[in-house]
């Protein structure tokens, strides 16, 4: 049996290869897939991530049995359907299983294996997801950039030029980050 497991995120999409085992067969990467973007653009890098990650292992979409795909921005019943439309337009062998979920759900259960516990993503954006014994789910965070993203990459360089620009104007204390950024920007 082989398992494809696509994490698609805002900034790439990351598909593994795994064996019955649980044994990484292979791995490959392309561009952004939230559920937000284009739908053509999803759906080429979902596509182009999962056949570069077969191909590395000469496997064909036919010897996978599960497609486990994580989409990022999958935040309402709508966003689920479109994300669920967009991988129905992927050329998936129909004899395979397809699970389609918000990427902090597939990634709550590469790492639990579904027990309870915890997940918590910092990447573009951040979310924790979690759930307990009764399968009751809690999240927390994951609203984008203009609400949140506390401990992403972007809060972090927003953090850090609004820090840079507040010692520029003397409104912040003195920092190193104003000079790197000072030579970064050639101001």
């Amino acid at each position: 049996m082989v398992l494809v497991a696509v994490d698609g995120g805002k900034t790439k999409t990351t598909c593994i290869v795994f064996d019955e085992d649980g044994e990484l067969l292979s791995t490959a990467s392309a561009g952004p897939s939230g559920v937000m973007l284009a739908s053509d653009l999803v759906r080429r890098n979902v596509w182009s991530s999962i056949i570069d990650a077969l191909s590395k292992v000469d496997l064909t979409v036919d010897s996978v049995e599960v497609f486990s795909i994580g989409l990022a921005d999958i935040d309402t019943r709508k966003d689920l359907e479109r994300a669920c439309v967009i991988v129905k337009n992927l050329p998936i062998p129909s004899k395979a299983d397809v699970v389609v979920e918000h990427d902090a759900v597939t990634a709550y259960y590469a790492v639990t294996y579904g027990d309870p516990g915890v997940a918590v993503i910092a990447g573009t954006g951040s979310i924790a997801f979690g759930m307990n014994s009764r399968g009751e789910r809690a999240r927390a965070g994951g609203w984008g950039w203009v609400f949140g993203d506390e401990g992403s990459g972007y809060w972090i360089a927003r953090e850090a030029l609004q820090a840079a620009a507040k010692a520029c104007d003397g409104r912040g204390v003195e920092t190193k980050l104003l000079d790197a950024f000072m030579k970064r920007f050639r101001l």
